[in-house]
């Protein structure tokens, strides 16, 4: 099949009521065969994952289509085609002839080319680090030897880590001085040198002090700063699985384990075995899992739980990653956890299950 390039022009089309508005035509083609269907341009929040609709527009017989956007501020935009691909932008000024192809590369606006590059780094490195990891992991669950496979487990979580650190070293030096760099926002952990990724931010600040995009990296970063080890961990409420809603608090023993997972998540289900195996040692002594689950689904959510026969407390908002929880505990990536004292203070972070028996052994 020859590969459908995807044109898109945005053009200065008029002034709105508002001085520091303009309104902007993006137009382009999708191809003939998603002639009838929906383009939709939204504005993309990569923090807290949260998409608004700015314009929708149906695809002509001939493949054409025209969405108006206005443009106060730079500020990250994302096209949605029928054939559910997503194209991200960012529309800086003066910058009113845009063209993206189906893979999202332009030469024509800076910053779409600069996140167009950081997608084709993303993929490259997912796909060398990640990806034989997370195939491994999936053979585990399908042969059923999750509880003598821990060692795939950490395989999986330290090529994660290595994927992230590399997608912020291209962040630092390919995107700090672009509005582009907010979307890579999303996949920043602090498991990286936290004063760098402030400086990076506050870099950005100094050239973007008012932009919405900057108010929001800067929140992150001190989402960070609050998960520190000694901070007191972020209170929340959920819902168990009986309906009843509760705070995480309510359940601290003198150590507990504030654990993010999903149904869907492998390395989370590969692990099982040895946390309930810790879990039945510790649980006496006053150890205590608070999970909650990144799950959208009710029924997936709660058949997991019973077909792993989950003692611990389980909770969710069944709002996967929008989850205020986890936007609190900025997270973009499971398994994570948190482990806390009696007080919430927080103790260790992306505790591997050697080291949280390690810490268990130790304090109780």
């Amino acid at each position: 099949m020859k590969p459908v390039y995807l044109l898109l022009f945005v053009l200065a089309a008029s002034c709105t009521s508002k001085p520091t508005s303009e309104v902007y035509q993006v137009a382009g083609n999708a191809g003939a065969e998603s002639a009838g269907q929906q383009v939709i341009l939204e504005k993309f929040d990569p923090i807290n994952q949260v998409a608004t609709a700015i314009d929708t527009a149906t695809v002509s017989p001939e493949g054409q289509f025209v969405l108006d956007y206005a443009f106060s501020e730079p500020e990250l935009l994302r096209l949605a085609f029928p054939s559910k691909k997503k194209v991200l932008l960012v529309i800086q000024e003066n910058e009113t002839n845009v063209e993206v192809n189906a893979d999202g590369r332009t030469d024509s606006c800076s910053a779409c080319s600069i996140i167009s590059a950081y997608e084709s780094f993303r993929e490259a490195s997912f796909n060398r680090l990640v990806k034989p990891k997370d195939e491994a992991l999936d053979a585990v669950l399908e042969a059923g030897k999750s509880a003598t496979d821990f060692e795939v487990v950490k395989a999986y979580s330290e090529a994660s880590a290595e994927h992230r650190k590399e997608l912020i070293d291209f962040a630092k030096e390919n995107m700090q001085d672009s509005p582009a760099l907010y979307a890579a926002a999303l996949r920043w952990t602090d498991e990286y040198n936290l004063d760098e990724l402030a400086d990076l931010v506050n870099a950005f600040e100094a050239q973007f002090p008012d932009l919405e995009m900057t108010k929001n990296m800067q929140a992150k970063v001190q989402r960070f700063v609050n998960l520190q080890v000694g901070n007191t961990a972020p209170a929340f409420r959920f819902e168990t699985v009986s309906g009843q809603e509760q705070s995480a608090s309510e359940s601290y023993g003198d150590l507990t384990l504030i654990d993010f997972w999903a149904s869907w998540c492998g390395p989370c289900l590969v692990k099982i075995p040895q946390m309930q195996a810790i879990y039945d040692e510790y649980k006496a002594k006053g150890f205590e899992v608070v999970a909650f689950s990144l799950d959208t689904n009710d029924k997936k959510w709660q058949d997991a739980i019973e077909k792993y026969a989950l003692e611990w407390v389980n909770g969710s908002d069944l709002k996967g990653y929008k989850s205020p929880v986890a936007v609190d505990y900025n997270v973009t990536l499971i398994p994570f956890n948190v482990l806390v004292d009696a007080e919430g203070k927080i103790i260790e972070k992306s505790l591997s299950v050697e080291r949280l028996e390690e810490i268990l052994e130790e304090r109780l």
